[in-house]
């Protein structure tokens, strides 16, 4: 059973008890395979990522592909490419690249300031094995595997972040 979250938080650090929503975060998508086999589709999507306020896009035409105007980097054992078969909106996703057993194919973006980030993940995977996480600025907030469907997913994490809306 997959759960649904209908989550849009306003995202801001926490530092020492204070709100600190200014300075650069780095958001990334991580799909990793460990040695033991494979499952599923082998294949994770990402689409329709919001962030306000936006930045001006560019780069690589990912945000074309996640509906966003932010700037998308790629690496790991395989960058990520558009998908216009597999989509949650728009007709179209980023998927990750190709990876053998024990790789990784990651995307991420940067962004300055506090604001509403949100987006929408699915996966098929080898569930338990081979893992899709996010990260904010290189702290994991959360990881699916395994067969899903569309999830909204917005950042809630107390412990890192402050959440209001």
């Amino acid at each position: 059973m997959v759960a649904m979250l209908a989550i849009t938080r306003q995202f801001c650090l926490v530092d020492t008890q204070r709100e600190r929503c200014t300075g650069t975060h780095t958001f990334r998508w991580r799909y990793s395979k460990d040695a033991s086999g494979s499952g599923g589709s082998d294949c994770i999507w990402v689409d329709h990522i919001e962030w306000t306020p936006p930045s001006q896009g560019g780069g690589n035409n990912l945000d074309e592909y996640v509906d966003s105007l932010l700037t998308y980097t790629t690496g790991g054992d395989a960058d990520w490419q558009g998908d216009l078969t597999t989509y949650f909106y728009d007709q179209d996703s980023a998927r990750n690249g190709d990876i053998e057993d024990s790789e990784e194919s990651w995307m991420q973006t940067t962004v300055e300031d506090g604001g509403t980030f949100s987006f929408y993940w699915k996966v098929s995977s080898e569930s338990g094995y081979d893992w899709l996480d996010f990260y904010i600025d290189a702290v994991r907030q959360a990881r699916i595997s395994g067969s899903t469907n569309w999830d909204l997913r917005g950042d809630s994490h107390e412990w890192h972040c402050r959440g209001s809306g």
